[in-house]
């Protein structure tokens, strides 16, 4: 569909800003393919009889609830992905940028229950890091005597 003056998507525009609401409501489920969404959009209020403003409501009710998620697990590896291919965090400058990235991924993830807690993707973090960084933050741990040490490890 072109949208150049008087084409196509610039006529579709005006003719649905112009409907009544009564049209609006009788065509909408016209615009929706056969299946589950159009079945879903049948049985709303304001389907019938046609009345936009109650099928309106009706719809964005039904899916705004639908959580369209922000973030996902796949963006903690795909991030963790793209620092390590970089050679890992190694210097303040990287970490603050990495920290930018990550802080908004990790709290959504939690906030929204994708994951427990922070906790669970501490080994994704550790592993945005450097090798040098990674060594010299164990050494640390087990100075502190905050790192666990097993026979493997």
């Amino acid at each position: 569909m072109a949208d150049v003056a008087g084409g196509p998507t610039t006529n579709w525009r005006q003719s649905w800003t112009n409907a009544s609401d009564y049209d609006k409501a009788r065509q909408v489920v016209r615009f929706v393919e056969n299946g589950e969404i159009r079945d879903i959009l049948e049985t709303l209020e304001g389907n019938t009889p046609p009345e936009w403003p109650k099928l309106k409501a009706a719809m964005l009710s039904y899916w705004s609830d639908v959580d369209t998620a922000q973030f996902t697990e796949r963006d903690i590896v795909s991030l963790v992905e793209k620092w390590t291919q970089k050679g890992g965090v190694s210097s303040v400058s990287d970490y603050h940028h990495f920290r930018k990235a990550w802080d908004p991924i990790q709290a959504y993830l939690v906030a929204k229950e994708h994951v427990e807690s922070e906790e669970e993707l501490k080994k994704q973090f550790y592993q945005v890091f450097s090798s040098g960084f990674q060594g010299r933050i164990r050494d640390q741990l087990i100075k502190d005597n905050t790192l666990v040490m097993t026979a493997d490890n």
